[in-house]
């Protein structure tokens, strides 16, 4: 494959413009809670770091910590929710005969994601995040994988 190729089919990637209006819009909502818990994740850990040098805006060390333990499970647990629920996807694709059978290769992206998913629930708050964003990270290139291999839009596919 040429360089111009290889951007082609990033820009191909990132294009938005076969997927359905309402899984797009269904998508973006989902994402929105996750999105909230880890913006405010940053900013509780900044005003923490902050309010113990003695100058937090807003909270208190003992109220930027409380709220980080109560913010960052839900992050966690909303994290291993999207990564279970994107795995579950392939499990869809098989049943449904999308690029036709491909057995148990499709079905164990489909237990792997929430065995990976599932487990950050026990570490530590940083082992969790971290294992997440590479769960995300694999289901991605997965995903990639699987739609340039069929060649066709994820959201096009047809039952062989």
């Amino acid at each position: 494959m040429d360089a111009n190729n290889h951007q082609g089919t990033i820009k191909e990637t990132f294009s938005l413009a076969e997927v359905p209006r309402e899984a797009y819009y269904m998508g973006l909502a989902g994402t929105l809670p996750y999105l909230a818990t880890s913006i405010s994740t940053v900013y509780l850990s900044w005003e923490l770091n902050h309010s113990t040098a003695g100058y937090g805006m807003i909270f208190s060390q003992k109220d930027a910590t409380y709220l980080l333990s109560l913010i960052e499970p839900l992050q966690i647990g909303y994290g291993a929710s999207i990564l279970s629920f994107l795995g579950a996807i392939h499990w869809g694709l098989e049943w449904a005969g999308y690029g036709g059978t491909q057995g148990y290769k499709r079905y164990a992206i489909g237990v792997v994601a929430p065995m990976v998913a599932w487990s950050t629930l026990l570490m530590p708050i940083e082992g969790a995040l971290i294992s997440q964003f590479l769960g995300f990270v694999g289901l991605y290139y997965v995903d990639t994988r699987t739609s340039f291999s069929l060649l066709h839009s994820p959201f096009t596919l047809r039952p062989s």
